[in-house]
């Protein structure tokens, strides 16, 4: 590793990646080799600018496209060093202070950034521009939550349904919910656990789609720069609808447009070219996958505080209530598909306490319970 002398050679070490995208264990050596071997520095930099160049495209790129675009550039940097070096020309060593040579390495790598622009934005699609058109077209001020972590992120909405991001993914919701729907726009993957309340549907945006329900709970996965929409029930029903044929009726009732009505281990799949919807059912259910809060919960004559506790771990929210008052309030519970909203209720009702949604904070009043 000492010897690393060309950007390839620090392009396709994974622990060289592993520092870009901020491991601790990485950074920690690279900072160590990088002090120790200044004469590299350079050509050091040169390969962290590269992959940079590559993550901070316009685009919503996976792991896997990212690696790939980096082994494209290392594929393409190759290719320009055995054209314009003859198989008789003997190789001079890299001095990086040798102007020579450095305007030489100079022009390859702006050819491999202009090659790997020009891949980029001939095989993917710009940021979210469906997504924008409809968070612009919103009809009240939204909040947006994206999650640039590897790791699920969970929030919780003023009606008290759970939301949650996978990686790359981002979601605009309103902080309070007003008229006769409950409407959010998704980028990406999430998970929806929706708080029921027949007389405000929930609507999701999800590029050319729209996903009505009253309170269920589903997965949806719409990248902007997919092919696809797919929505999986895990839970109740949904209805998801083209966006071209969906009308707002709030009455289930009343006249509603051409849709498909989905049960749980259920999908239907929306072809963005053909704009057509296919149903099917989930071969197997753990292709629906589980947020991983949706879990049983089974608890005998316990404080109520342990329950509050299991919950704001699951789910990776806050919960604000005292915990003098509550630690002697004991609970009988057993959840399963419950959604986050039901549980709370639940709760409540059995101490006798109310809660609120406030900036994705759920706040527990009670007046606490007598031994």
């Amino acid at each position: 590793m000492e010897h690393y002398q060309h950007v390839e050679d620090f392009l396709n070490d994974p622990s060289f990646q592993a520092w870009i995208d901020g491991d601790p264990e990485a950074m920690a050596f690279w900072t160590v080799w990088r002090r120790e071997h200044p004469e590299h520095q350079a050509v050091l930099d040169q390969a962290k600018a590269l992959i940079y160049t590559v993550r901070r495209q316009p685009i919503n790129l996976s792991d896997e496209e990212v690696r790939q675009e980096v082994q494209n550039l290392v594929t393409q940097f190759r290719e320009r060093k055995q054209t314009e070096l003859p198989e008789t020309e003997p190789l001079e060593p890299v001095v990086w202070w040798n102007r020579r040579v450095w305007l030489r390495w100079a022009a390859s790598i702006l050819v491999v950034l202009g090659l790997g622009f020009l891949l980029v934005r001939q095989n993917f699609r710009p940021e979210p521009t469906v997504y924008r058109q409809l968070v612009s077209e919103a009809p009240t001020e939204l909040l947006e939550k994206t999650n640039t972590s590897r790791e699920p992120l969970t929030l919780v909405l003023a009606d008290g349904s759970a939301i949650t991001l996978e990686q790359n993914s981002r979601i605009s919701y309103p902080r309070q919910f007003t008229g006769s729907f409950r409407e959010v726009y998704l980028s990406g993957e999430a998970f929806f656990e929706v708080a029921h309340n027949p007389g405000k549907p929930f609507l999701v945006y999800a590029n050319e789609t729209v996903t009505k329900v009253l309170g269920t709970s589903f997965r949806i996965r719409a990248f902007d720069t997919g092919p696809e929409v797919a929505v999986a029930v895990r839970t109740g029903k949904v209805s998801v609808y083209p966006k071209t044929a969906f009308r707002k009726t709030a009455s289930e009732t009343g006249p509603q447009p051409a849709g498909v009505l989905l049960i749980p281990n259920q999908e239907v799949v929306f072809n963005r070219k053909t704009e057509q919807l296919q149903k099917g059912r989930v071969e197997k259910p753990e292709l629906v996958p589980i947020a991983t809060h949706v879990q049983e919960l089974d608890v005998e004559d316990v404080p109520v505080t342990q329950v509050l506790e299991k919950l704001e771990k699951a789910y990776g929210i806050e919960l604000v209530y005292d915990k003098t008052r509550l630690e002697k309030c004991p609970i009988t519970a057993q959840f399963s598909d419950e959604t986050l909203a039901n549980k709370l209720e639940f709760i409540c009702r059995a101490i006798g306490a109310t809660y609120e949604v406030q900036d994705g904070r759920v706040l527990i009043q009670s007046p606490g319970c007598t031994p």
